[in-house]
């Protein structure tokens, strides 16, 4: 990420969002590079294949299946939230944007750096077949995240019209579009 940062802002100010574009693929980029020499030295050869006979490929696609179709409701949520939003006037839409990134601020800083820090014991639990101790670690890291995402939520739906006129109220967006954010 840190790569993909550092190279997004080095070519956008002279390039706009082509640099921008082209720092997420360079560092995406130097991402793989520095993983290589060690993925070589543990006997890795690249191996392109797509093929749904390969069994690889099945067990990722049947993993993916229920994150796929979670990504899919949300989606369609968003999309249906648009297109209504689209039909209600002025400043509707930008309200539902706002609004939207909002609520996904605890989700973003909370759950994404907690499921940083145990995937790597996910991962090692379920490589080495210990299933209970997995599930124990799952059911730890939930209740870590719905104890910090439950009291962050609450304070964003209590304290959002000064929240949301602290972090945009400025320029055109004044005191009514802090309201339209906060109440819809």
């Amino acid at each position: 990420n840190l790569a993909i940062i550092l190279a997004a802002a080095a070519l956008a100010p002279a390039y706009g969002v082509y640099g921008l574009a082209a720092g997420v693929v360079l560092g995406a980029l130097a991402h793989l590079l520095v993983q290589l020499p060690m993925l070589l030295r543990k006997g890795w050869r690249p191996q392109p294949t797509l093929s749904l006979r390969d069994s690889g490929v099945r067990k990722v696609a049947l993993l993916m299946g229920p994150r796929v179709l979670g990504l899919f409701f949300v989606q369609l949520h968003f999309l249906v939230n648009t297109i209504l939003a689209s039909g209600l006037g002025a400043g509707a839409l930008s309200a539902l944007n706002y609004a939207w990134l909002l609520m996904l601020l605890p989700q973003g800083v909370i759950a994404q750096g907690v499921a940083t820090v145990v995937f790597p014991t996910f991962s090692a639990q379920s490589a080495a077949g210990q299933i209970d101790a997995f599930r124990r670690t799952f059911e730890r890291a939930l209740r870590v995240v719905i104890f910090l995402v439950t009291p962050a939520a609450a304070f964003l739906f209590v304290l959002r019209q000064p929240i949301i006129a602290l972090l945009l109220e400025r320029g055109a967006f004044d005191v009514h579009s802090t309201r339209l954010v906060a109440y819809g």
